[in-house]
């Protein structure tokens, strides 16, 4: 049987996230060379907000959390990932589960997130967790006429 554990990610490991996140990006058009890079996982760490989910001690997820821009009492989730050959086997429902855990322990009331119109896979998955899309949120990162993101809200309280 295996072995999984989320928790947070250890200083020594931002490397290996961060390769994770290089070989996701090979097949995942909407993550390149800009972002995210080595340093927005430096910057979570920091922050007390990286996790990582291991099977079996190797890592083969991991999660962000960071200040939201959406309101005060929320906290945004970022930079979500898991291993191709770990994909549909639970594991993202999982890093959810736990990280809406130490949300709430934070003491937030919402998570947020966003999710580009052009990735209707995250966008399913989002609404089946019970995130409500509330709509097209205005970002620098797209440029909003054929690329933008919509806004993801749960209540965790």
């Amino acid at each position: 049987m295996n072995d999984v554990k989320f928790r947070k990610a250890k200083e020594c490991e931002i490397k290996k996230i961060y390769e994770l996140c290089e070989e996701i990006k090979k097949d995942y058009p909407l993550w390149d060379d800009e972002y995210p890079v080595f340093d927005n996982f430096l910057e979570s760490y920091e922050e007390d907000g990286l996790y990582v989910l291991c099977i079996n001690s190797e890592i083969i997820g991991s999660i962000s959390l960071e200040t939201s821009s959406w309101r005060a009492d929320s906290i945004s989730i970022s930079r979500f990932m898991v291993k191709e050959e770990y994909r549909r086997h639970g594991y993202g429902r999982l890093m959810f589960s736990k990280i809406e855990n130490v949300i709430r322990e934070r003491g937030f009331e919402y998570a947020d997130l966003f999710a580009r119109n052009d990735h209707p896979f995250a966008i399913k998955m989002y609404e089946k967790l019970g995130y409500q899309n509330l709509g097209k949120f205005d970002t620098k990162w797209c440029d909003n006429i054929t690329e933008y993101y919509y806004l993801f809200v749960k209540k965790l309280k």
